[in-house]
């Protein structure tokens, strides 16, 4: 729904295939009438197709070896060439022509509910989302980033063990904000949501 894109890709990139974005979301389940509080990263133009992490943590490639294959900085951070720093879920699978799809999330069930209550999806509630790059120190990227999910003065996502870019993109740095709502093959009936007071900072105000 809310993502943040890099100086590493186009002024008009395809959100899904980049080197890195990032993906705030809620992830609603009608049988369950709750929403999930979700941060992801996606870096699919950096996997490293030679050598691959499946979701089953079977791999293809790696010269038969996946603990042992030398991988560089030229790799993705997310999935498809292994786990580093802190995870909750994550995703890698073909999509053609030797490429291959790099996710990772993180998510916070029932942070939203059709239920009355202090989470009940048709009141307004406070968001605050923060995403921080990782250090790069003698060319190697540092699982140090940080994210966070604040939602009513209440913190729902907390991570500072996070890998956003290696060695070979140092100098990556955020310079632009998606707005994108996504419902997969769409909709029955009308959606609608509303943002107030949307603020886009450096630090926390």
């Amino acid at each position: 729904m809310l993502h943040f894109l890099t100086d590493i890709d186009g002024d008009y990139p395809g959100y899904a295939n980049t080197h890195l974005t990032t993906y705030t979301e809620v992830v609603w389940d009608g049988a369950s009438g709750a929403g999930t509080a979700m941060l992801g990263l996606q870096d699919t133009l950096n996997v490293d197709p030679r050598c691959v992490l499946l979701n089953n943590d079977s791999f293809q490639g790696c010269n038969g070896d996946f603990d042992g294959f030398p991988f560089t900085e030229n790799r993705s951070v997310c999935s498809c060439n292994g786990i580093v720093g802190d995870l909750d879920g994550r995703d890698c699978f073909s999509i053609g022509s030797n490429a291959w799809y790099s996710a990772r999330s993180w998510n916070h069930r029932r942070a939203f509910t059709d239920a009355p209550g202090v989470n009940e999806k048709t009141a307004w509630h406070f968001v605050e989302v923060y995403f921080q790059m990782n250090s790069v120190q003698n060319g190697v990227g540092v699982p140090d980033g940080k994210m966070r999910w604040i939602q009513d003065g209440k913190v729902l996502h907390s991570y500072d063990h996070i890998l956003l870019r290696t060695g070979a993109h140092a100098n990556a740095r955020f310079v632009q904000h998606g707005f994108a709502p996504y419902i997969g093959d769409g909709s029955p009936t009308a959606q609608t949501f509303w943002i107030d007071d949307l603020t886009v900072a450096t630090a926390r105000p």
